[in-house]
């Protein structure tokens, strides 16, 4: 879609939305992420149908819209030390995001159409993605989410799931499907069948600008999970977290110098002899007056 045309329906979305959306009084909505990579077409409208365009250093909360165009990337870093990118060409809401240390901690986020990477938090397991054809429940995981519409250029219409680390299970009204690490597995939509594995992964799926990111990125988050949630538990504040960025190492004390041997007593000095006494001078003789000049 053209730069343009990408804009005017998305703002012609945000209208809809807006209209349809009363504010409600309620509480305020809790920090869901960060956001720190933006390229491209990337805007975001909150559940009040306020629209604008995707800036690093964004807040997102829950209710929160994320679209991008044809070559939009965006890159969050989550609440709960997990991080999240958007494919070019997607979109979804954030429908809960609680990450605030305890048991009850938990995500919900809706995908209407195309892809998203993302690696969990400490949430884990407590971890839902939804989609129009099934709901996918997540177990501490580095997945990727993919939605082809009806009408689509490629793909068969329905949801994808190829997982990178951990494991998945996909649910439908029909069954479930585990997923585990290195495979795919789809839900067809509209066929009133079950979900099923696939064989390869298929040729939707693909490397963006950044992926690079991801590279151990798993890892990492699993070593700093247990930290970023007991700071977040004893702190009790909703703030984002710090990119899916690692923190600084602590400081280890410096073990203690050893210490130094005393030095030996410098032997005394032999006293210097005497200098013998200089013999007197002799006394110089008077000089002789000096004739007075005659004037």
């Amino acid at each position: 879609m053209p730069r343009l045309g990408f804009f005017v329906a998305a703002i012609a979305l945000a209208a809809q939305v807006a209209l349809a959306q009363a504010p409600v009084p309620g509480p305020s909505p809790r920090v869901a992420g960060k956001v720190v990579v933006v390229e491209g077409d990337a805007l975001h409208y909150d559940g009040s149908g306020a629209l604008r365009s995707l800036r690093v250093g964004d807040r997102l909360y829950e209710g929160d819209r994320l679209i991008t165009g044809a070559d939009g990337d965006v890159h969050v870093a989550m609440a709960d030390g997990g991080y999240m990118a958007l494919r070019p060409g997607t979109e979804l809401r954030i429908d809960l995001f609680k990450a605030d240390g305890g048991r009850d901690d938990r995500s919900e986020i809706s995908l209407a159409k195309g892809s998203v990477r993302t690696v969990t938090g400490w949430i884990g397991a407590a971890a839902l993605i939804r989609t129009l054809d099934a709901t996918i429940r997540v177990r501490g995981t580095d997945h990727e989410p993919l939605v082809v519409p009806e009408g689509a250029p490629r793909g068969e219409p329905g949801t994808y799931d190829r997982v990178n680390a951990g494991s998945v299970a996909i649910d439908t009204p029909q069954g479930r499907l585990d997923v585990r690490a290195g495979e795919a597995g789809f839900a067809p939509r509209g066929l009133g069948l079950p979900p099923e594995p696939l064989r390869v992964i298929p040729a939707l799926y693909g490397p963006t600008r950044n992926e690079g990111v991801f590279a151990g990125l798993d890892e990492r988050i699993k070593s700093q999970v247990d930290k970023l949630r007991d700071e977040r538990r004893s702190s009790g504040a909703d703030r984002a977290a710090g990119p899916g960025r690692p923190d600084r190492a602590e400081r280890v004390d410096r073990p203690d110098r050893p210490d130094r041997p005393d030095r030996p007593d410098r032997p005394d000095r032999p006293d210097r002899p005497d200098k013998p006494d200089k013999p007197d001078k002799p006394e110089r003789p008077d000089k002789p007056d000096k004739p007075g000049r005659n004037r």
